[in-house]
């Protein structure tokens, strides 16, 4: 890897990794599902790309009804197509990272909500969260690509190129389950509700997607 791959990779980790320890810290919430601004759909419009590159990061039924996370980005030119790829992918891997931290911080508020605590209260949660960050980086890497890069498109105008990652949410509680040092009881409630929390999103994004168009006719 050559010095400016390497300059280029720690500034995007200088940023995509504080964004992501930033969701750590959560209240006590009711168990309803909040339609946090992660899981909302942001439409661009950009004339001839994929449908995928105009939705961006979002959760999704794929087929078979699996349940995935995908997360979209891009990269700018560098002068290196290969380079640019490769930052756009790890761009891609960091958006999953980030809406699957978020989906985990909304479960967890589901079981605290549900009456359950555990150890340490909110101060096991930054610890769940990191641990869970410290797996995305080990799957997302070339020997265990469990968030696999499913597409890329480059914009032949601005020549971004463009990258989408998915992660399935059956492969996201067998990484959360692994972990030793997490709460059993958080686990069981994770298996038991997740698939649950997952469509209870889907269907509150839906409902803010349909009073926005509402609002606008």
């Amino acid at each position: 890897m050559n010095m400016n791959h390497t300059a280029i990779l720690k500034r995007i980790f200088s940023v995509a990794v504080p964004l992501l320890l930033a969701t750590a810290c959560i209240t006590e919430r009711t168990a309803e599902v909040e339609t946090r601004e992660e899981f909302v759909e942001h439409y661009r419009v950009i004339k001839g790309a994929p449908d995928w590159v105009n939705r961006g990061s979002r959760l999704l039924f794929g087929v078979n009804d699996t349940r995935l996370f995908h997360g979209v980005a891009y990269a700018s030119p560098m002068g290196d197509m290969a380079l640019q790829k490769s930052v756009a992918d790890d761009m891609a891997r960091a958006e999953v990272a980030r809406i699957l931290t978020a989906f985990v911080e909304t479960v967890y508020a589901d079981y605290m909500a549900s009456g359950r605590r555990v150890k340490g209260g909110e101060k096991s949660l930054e610890v769940m969260d990191a641990s869970v960050l410290q797996q995305i980086k080990a799957i997302s890497n070339a020997s265990e690509p469990a968030i696999r890069i499913s597409g890329s498109w480059r914009d032949l105008k601005s020549y971004d190129v463009w990258t989408i990652a998915e992660l399935d949410l059956k492969q996201a509680k067998s990484v959360i389950a692994a972990l030793g040092y997490i709460n059993a009881d958080f686990k069981l409630h994770l298996e038991m509700n997740a698939d649950d929390i997952f469509d209870r999103i889907i269907r509150e994004r839906n409902n803010v997607r349909r009073s926005r168009s509402d609002d606008a006719e």
